[in-house]
């Protein structure tokens, strides 16, 4: 497993997040000093407006002694100080020009007759550490032990000097702050690196390379949760691989159980085809007992010897045709019986239907029930075995040849085709409808016409098993198979719908 980029995302996240620590302590311990410096500065110029006060206490105010004392202390403490008395027309000033001289004088003079100190920022901007100002000023007035107003004393104290010098140290402290951040993140990431990410290099190498007989994780250097993790999985794998036991287990059971229950579905269709032969074999014994009368009876004549060439031939060619006769019932009786290997899977429902029209085997047991067909379906090739088809075609004519046996009027069921659409397809499925005038069926029984071995026959009359496989087959073509009654309860419509082809 790579983790390249798990240690690069590692690495700079330490790096960011130790840098902008530093960085924050930086601006705090910066904002602290800068502000530290400026009252200690507001605190000299405080008592440098103090000795004034204490030196001027009498006029003239600009004499010039005390111009030389004011000089003198403006040169010591480096703060630019302007006098200025009391009617206001005459100014002194020391070290401070400029912009910040106008302004110093012009607060001096609005505030001259003050009773406290009055200050005032100038110069403000954005800096680095917030809003900053270049120059603070102080003012006091000036009065004579008898209160008389001499004047006002302007101090300003140049905060930008400071604000330069922190900048200057700044540099050296961004210096410091890079070389403990390479130092501090290399350590930090040599910590993470030992202690998390090669246990989980380990842990993830060994999953990757995980094996059906199973093993233990570990790792030389597994912390605590770390060695919960390599037991979590392990015994996460280990279930994985009992599941997985259990599961193929169980599939295994599964294709059993389905391979039983595809030959016991192909065992019962079978038997139930097997038990239409059987009562499509009783029917016959009359249909077959003619013709094989009237051949013995041509046998017979043809031992005279009273007959002419021209009646023996006769009688031979009337003897051939009915023993043909027994030929082709017997045969389609062998055809239906005899699992037939279809090359398709597809059948033509209108072809299989008209094969019912000409089946002698089936009048001779249909009895009085007459077969009418309306096949006119545009297209009728369906994805299904033929011979499975004919079966359930074949085992709803003879339950419409039960239905209406004892009727007082003759038995009819009209088979019909026609093409329905679905999802706007003009013909995408054939509706099969097969519906005889018998008796019907109880409503109570309706919803249980399909259960395998129901049957209302009597006893030997019938497996029960007929509409059972009949439905199945249908279902596992994909198609519908539903049973109604005709209108006032007389009668019985079988409907089937299958998918075209």
């Amino acid at each position: 497993m790579r983790t390249r980029h798990l240690k690069t995302r590692i690495a700079l996240s330490l790096m960011l997040f130790i840098g902008l620590g530093m960085l924050l302590i930086d601006l705090v311990l910066g904002l602290m000093s800068y502000r530290q410096v400026v009252r200690s500065e507001m605190l000299q110029a405080k008592a440098t407006l103090s000795a004034i006060t204490l030196q001027i206490q009498s006029s003239p105010l600009l004499s010039e002694d005390r111009i030389h004392y004011v000089s003198d202390l403006a040169n010591i403490t480096h703060l630019g100080i302007v006098l200025v008395n009391a009617g206001k027309e005459q100014v002194y000033r020391s070290r401070i020009d400029g912009a910040a001289a106008e302004q110093l004088l012009q607060f001096t003079a609005h505030h001259i007759a003050a009773t406290q100190v009055q200050k005032k920022f100038y110069g403000g901007y954005f800096g680095l550490l917030g809003l900053q100002y270049n120059h603070v000023f102080l003012v006091q007035s000036l009065h004579s032990p008898q209160g008389m107003n001499l004047g006002a004393a302007g101090i300003d104290v140049p905060l930008y000097t400071f604000s330069q010098s922190i900048w200057q140290g700044q540099r050296l402290v961004w210096m410091y702050i890079f070389f403990n951040l390479l130092v501090l993140s290399g350590l930090a990431y040599w910590r993470f690196s030992r202690f998390l990410i090669v246990p989980l290099q380990q842990v993830a190498e060994k999953a990757a390379s995980y094996q059906e007989d199973g093993f233990y994780f570990t790792s030389d250097f597994q912390t605590d949760d770390v060695s919960k993790l390599s037991r979590s999985l392990d015994q996460m794998f280990r279930r994985i691989h009992t599941d997985r036991d259990e599961l193929q287990k169980m599939v295994a059971a599964l294709e059993e159980a389905n391979q039983s229950l595809t030959q016991a579905q192909s065992e019962i269709i079978r038997a139930e085809k097997l038990a239409s032969v059987g009562r499509l074999s009783a029917g016959i014994a009359h249909e077959i007992g003619n013709p094989l009368g009237i051949v013995l009876g041509y046998l017979e004549l043809l031992k005279g010897g009273d007959i002419t060439d021209t009646e023996r031939l006769d009688f031979i060619t009337r003897a051939m045709a009915e023993i043909q006769r027994i030929n082709k019932i017997i045969r389609e009786l062998l055809d239906l019986a005899r699992p037939v290997e279809t090359a398709s899977e597809q059948s033509a429902v209108h072809t299989i239907l008209e094969s019912f029209q000409e089946d002698l085997a089936l009048k001779a047991v249909l009895g009085g029930l007459e077969l009418y067909f309306d096949l006119v379906a545009v297209h009728d090739t369906v994805a299904m075995d033929s011979e499975k088809l004919r079966q359930v075609f074949l085992n709803l004519i003879l339950n419409g040849a039960d239905a209406v046996k004892g009727g007082e009027e003759g038995g009819k069921m009209h088979i019909s085709t026609s093409c329905i659409s679905q999802d706007d397809d003009a013909s995408s499925s054939i509706e099969i409808r097969f519906v005889d005038n018998g008796s019907g069926i109880d409503p109570t029984h309706l919803k249980q016409v399909f259960d395998p071995f129901f049957t209302t026959k009597e006893v030997g009359k019938g497996t029960g098993l007929g509409l059972s496989v009949s439905y199945m087959i249908i279902e596992n073509g994909g198609g519908t198979m539903q049973v109604l009654n005709g209108e006032g309860e007389s009668g019985t419509e079988f409907r089937i719908v299958l998918p075209l082809v």
